[in-house]
């Protein structure tokens, strides 16, 4: 027994270096392919300029197409790129005010919450082990995510609770809902389930859920078809400068 436990402790170490090289080497990937992107885009605009009032219908759809194309393969590289970085990129987790955390997360997506109608509120307190950027742009993307979806007026609310000894937060939306074929199907890499119609790729949640794994937690989804979407995660709770956690 003693020699298992010893291998698997040799092997922890030899794991998360190979999961450090493999996202090293995503991150690489996708930098290196979103130049190409860039280009296939730009010269796809400048063939259209060349040709001018030459060009046919039929060619003038085919350019729009690579066009169409290259914008949705740059938006998915983006979000590998995003993704490879969530590791090999944060900070180590540090007491962190939630209430402060929150509000800097609503302060970043006021302007898109005010030209989609949307009112964003908050009701949590108390501190976290986290990483501060990290738990910022995660609560950005839920928040993103909300307001992409929801029909106008919108409300969004953030909340959190001590649940014994972890803090829930959740984030829940008054939008359309949806269905999903499996519980926690909608963190899967770009997977969606609203029409083609609405922006994205559906990496936004997989980035949540890869930054939660980084601080030991994982997220749930309840949503149903015009009942809202609720997301609820757990956190760590931690001593701040205003006493301890309660």
């Amino acid at each position: 027994m003693a020699e298992v436990t010893h291998l698997e402790r040799d092997e922890a170490p030899a794991a998360e270096l190979s999961t450090r090289h493999t996202q090293q080497m995503i991150y690489a990937i996708s930098h290196d392919l979103l130049g190409a992107t860039r280009h296939v885009k730009s010269y796809g605009k400048l063939l259209e300029s060349r040709l001018g009032d030459g060009i046919d219908a039929e060619a003038r759809s085919y350019l729009a197409r690579i066009d169409e194309a290259a914008d949705t393969l740059r938006i998915k590289l983006e979000a590998l790129t995003t993704l490879s970085r969530v590791n090999t990129r944060g900070e180590p987790p540090s007491p962190q005010s939630l209430e402060s955390i929150t509000e800097a997360a609503i302060a970043e997506t006021r302007g898109i919450a005010t030209a989609a109608w949307a009112t964003v509120g908050a009701e949590v307190s108390g501190w976290v082990i986290a990483d501060r950027a990290q738990l910022t742009a995660l609560l950005v993307e839920l928040i993103t995510n909300s307001v992409k979806f929801c029909e106008r007026p919108a409300s969004i609310v953030i909340r959190s609770e001590m649940s014994g000894d972890r803090r829930i937060v959740s984030v829940t939306d008054s939008g359309p809902g949806f269905k999903s074929p499996a519980p926690n199907v909608a963190f899967e890499l770009f997977r969606r389930f609203h029409r083609a119609d609405h922006p994205g790729v559906g990496a936004g949640l997989t980035v949540v859920r890869a930054i939660l794994d980084r601080h030991g937690s994982s997220a749930t989804i309840e949503s149903s078809s015009g009942k809202g979407t609720t997301v609820r995660f757990e956190l760590t709770p931690a001593q701040g400068t205003a006493g301890v956690d309660a």
